[in-house]
């Protein structure tokens, strides 16, 4: 199966950075606080040590080659179809699975539609990635 490994690393990185902007205070940050039921001060104070980073990291590589394997099974290498099949696996998995912390873990509505917005553009982006840079 031929895969660029090197936009698997490249989705990766990116979509640590859409997240780190998404929950920053220039982008929702403020909304997520609230809705966590935080404050700034708890979040300045709030350790994230490098392992969560590293962690983190990982798990978006996972998903960048998933996605890889899943562009080149379903054949999703133009804009239409790598967005098309993004979509379809975040309704499909991603929707539903954050869905059930609304329902079993007592989470607002609002955290699931920020979680779920940040997962449908990183998800989009991360399989435009690997699906059109071949």
């Amino acid at each position: 199966m031929l895969m660029n490994y090197f936009a698997v690393v490249v989705a990766a990185i990116v979509a640590m950075v859409v997240g780190s902007f998404w929950y920053s205070p220039i982008g929702f940050g403020k909304q997520w606080m609230r809705l966590r039921g935080k404050n700034p001060v708890e979040i300045k104070n709030m350790q994230f040590p490098v392992q969560l980073m590293i962690v983190e990291f990982i798990s978006a590589l996972v998903t960048a080659y998933v996605l890889g394997i899943m562009t080149t099974v379903f054949g999703a290498h133009s804009v239409y179809s790598a967005i098309l099949l993004a979509i379809i696996i975040w309704l499909g998995f991603y929707v539903t699975m954050l869905l059930s912390e609304v329902l079993w873990e007592d989470k607002p509505f609002g955290l699931f539609l920020l979680n779920a917005g940040l997962r449908l553009v990183n998800i989009i982006l991360m399989t435009l990635i690997v699906g059109i840079w071949q």
